[in-house]
């Protein structure tokens, strides 16, 4: 699909479920009813994006670290840390502790100079870590993307721009979220289309997390008691 099936097309478009005609283009359309469509149309990707931690928008980030603690800025298309998030020193193969603002503080405080590897906190869109780092070494972390659609040639994008872009978050949840937020703007009855609007988004938000393994058995990582060669007499 893309923005102009998502409008426009015969099965799931938006403007046929709303009882409107179906334009033939949306971004250059002189459709008096199409300017709110593609409103709503943005509206619903950026919020269906920060909604849930869609795999699709996930981004796997390296930077090389700076000799000092302040780090280059976040990434411009930075949303947000998943929960718990990791950030790990490559080079060195270990991980950063997160510090609140009042451990940082603390650190700061006690002046601490040593740690293995250290702490990372935020700070004006920016990352820092203590003790600063050696120049060059490899950070590694995930964050969650502004960029839910995609032009034609496959270039990430916030907003829709043409009528050949396509979602990377579910399509079809972007049509029925266009349907509800189009009938409330209207005054209409919105209801049962919200509702079955927010039954689609959490079935499709299971379906992306995936299921965690059943383990039957245990592995050899897991914990055991320890043992000790002979006889153990009570």
């Amino acid at each position: 699909m893309s923005l102009l099936t998502i409008i426009s097309g015969t099965e799931h478009g938006a403007a046929a479920l709303c009882n409107l005609p179906s334009p033939t283009s949306i971004i250059n359309s002189t459709d008096p009813n199409v300017p709110l469509l593609l409103r709503l149309a943005n509206q619903e990707g950026r919020e269906l994006a920060r909604r849930h931690d869609w795999q699709v928008i996930k981004v796997a980030y390296t930077v090389a670290t700076l000799g000092a603690e302040l780090q280059t800025a976040l990434p411009s298309d930075f949303d947000r840390f998943m929960p718990k998030p990791d950030i790990w020193n490559r080079s060195i193969g270990l991980r950063y502790d997160w510090a609140d603002d009042t451990e940082w503080e603390s650190i700061k405080a006690l002046a601490v100079t040593a740690g293995s590897p250290g702490w990372a906190s935020l700070l004006g869109n920016a990352l820092y870590i203590t003790p600063a780092p050696t120049a060059g070494q490899t950070l590694a972390f995930r964050y969650m993307s502004t960029k839910w659609c995609q032009s034609a040639a496959l270039v990430a994008q916030t907003y829709w721009q043409a009528d050949t872009d396509t979602a990377l978050i579910p399509e079809y949840l972007i049509s029925l979220g266009i349907v509800w937020r189009y009938k409330k703007s209207k005054g209409l009855d919105y209801a049962e289309d919200m509702t079955t609007y927010e039954r689609e988004v959490d079935r499709a938000c299971s379906r992306d997390r995936g299921n965690r393994m059943i383990k039957l058995g245990r592995s050899s990582g897991e914990y055991r008691m320890p043992t000790w060669p002979g006889t153990v007499t009570p």
